[in-house]
Parts: C-alpha cells; structure tokens; sequence
C-alpha cells in the first residue's frame, strides 16, 4: 500500500527524532536512555549542564536548522 504524503512526512519525523536521541545519547556519554532523561530534566531545571559544540552541531545538523535557532 502506497503511503501518503503526510504518512511518509510522519516516517521522516520519527526517523528524526530517534537519530537525534540516539546521537544526544552518544555525545552526552549516557549509557542508557534513563541518564538521558536525567540530564534532559536536569538542564530544564535549569542545573548546570554543559551541551558541548560538537553537540550543538550535531542537533542542527538533524534538524536542519542554525545553532542559534536551537538555542533561542
């Protein structure tokens, strides 16, 4: 069966999306997805958690956007 547009649109997101934990998962060091989490929560909190620039570039470079936009 033939997908639709928004069907393969939704597709291309979730694909996103899991590339990007999966990459924040490796350049934040966490051995699993719960110290993933951890941090996620930690720097919402507003607790001192360094995001590198390589990481930084990373997350643009999956969602196709300038660092700047991110941070804003």
């Amino acid at each position: 069966m033939k997908k639709t547009k928004l069907e393969e649109k939704r597709s291309e997101a979730k694909l996103t999306i899991v590339q990007l934990v999966l990459k924040l998962k490796e350049l934040l060091n966490c051995s699993n997805l719960t110290n993933l989490g951890k941090v996620i929560f930690d720097y919402e909190q507003g607790k001192n958690v360094k995001f590198s620039d390589e990481l930084w570039g990373a997350i643009s470079k999956i969602l196709n956007c300038s660092v700047a936009d991110i941070k804003e």
